[in-house]
């Protein structure tokens, strides 16, 4: 059976269990259009999840751009936002900076309409309109995005959620490349705080707090510092990699950043060649099926 007929399918199953058999039948119709682009759009939407997991962004941009043609902005504005913002996420992945900007400023757009100016929603579509502004060095109007975003976060969630952990480590990351370290430091290290009572030490959520803090360290010469953090955020991905049985999507990059401190510190090819052999053992296998390295 093909993609289009399971779809359909499950359009129709759907819509018989929900739809009253005395309904309009004109309301009905337009129930398994809905039902059928929602079903589309779902397993387009899990292909390029497959594909992002494993870092392969531009097959993963073409699965989320089919899933998001199947949506009329205009009539589901809540589902158009949340696929958009796949491929404007790809796009970022991919330095596609100008195909990203109008992405990301519509997106924000509906869901200040949608969701309200002060929703969690709307947080997210300003923080990715910030990204994107300080990728394309327009710090200033950055800083103002993030800054808003986290004041969304912490008012709706409160100040010690994952959520804020998120906020403050992105406005972190401005400040590092503004060069106000001190305040930078502070945020890394409170968002990292917030991830690991919140999810626990060893989580992969914390695994990336891990490894923004040590990049700040690395970048600030405390070499040794950063060597630990990074030590331990890569055995907690290569601990996930093990209980799930595929590779963590930022196990490489972890990897990549990892090999690339050792050498900063002065260890030959050989000598990083043994620790990242030494810690990445267990999923050896995994790795060598996988030929794809992204660095940060």
């Amino acid at each position: 059976m093909s993609v289009t007929h399971c779809c359909i399918l499950v359009a129709f199953l759907l819509v018989s269990v929900a739809t009253p058999a005395a309904a309009d039948a004109a309301d009905q119709e337009k129930a398994i259009e809905a039902a059928i682009v929602a079903a589309t759009s779902r397993y387009l939407t899990d292909k390029g999840d497959s594909e992002e997991e494993r870092a392969h962004y531009q097959q993963a941009l073409a699965y989320y751009q089919k899933a998001l043609a199947v949506v009329d902005k205009a009539a589901a504005p809540k589902l158009w936002t949340a696929l958009a913002m796949n491929v404007a996420r790809m796009h970022k992945e991919l330095a596609q900076w100008k195909e990203a900007e109008p992405l990301c400023a519509e997106i924000l757009r509906l869901r200040e309409s949608a969701f309200g100016k002060d929703a969690h929603e709307t947080a997210d579509a300003l923080n990715n309109l910030a990204f994107l502004l300080q990728a394309t060095d327009r710090g200033k109007e950055a800083e103002s995005l993030y800054r808003r975003a986290l004041a969304i976060d912490e008012a709706s969630f409160g100040p010690g959620r994952p959520e804020v952990a998120t906020r403050l480590d992105n406005l972190a990351g401005l400040l590092q490349d503004t060069n106000r370290l001190e305040a930078a430091e502070s945020l890394y290290r409170r968002a990292l705080a917030i991830d690991e009572a919140s999810f626990g030490p060893d989580r992969p959520e914390v695994a990336t707090r891990l490894n923004n803090l040590a990049d700040f360290l690395q970048y600030t010469d405390r070499l040794g510092e950063a060597e630990a953090l990074m030590w331990r955020g890569l055995e907690i991905l290569v601990s996930s990699t093990v209980n799930t049985g595929r590779l963590h999507r930022h196990l490489m990059v972890a990897i990549n950043n990892y090999s690339g401190l050792l050498t900063e510190m002065g260890k030959t090819k050989a000598q990083v060649e043994e620790k990242i052999g030494e810690i990445t053992e267990p999923v050896a296998h995994l790795l060598s099926n996988d030929g794809n390295t992204k660095g940060k």
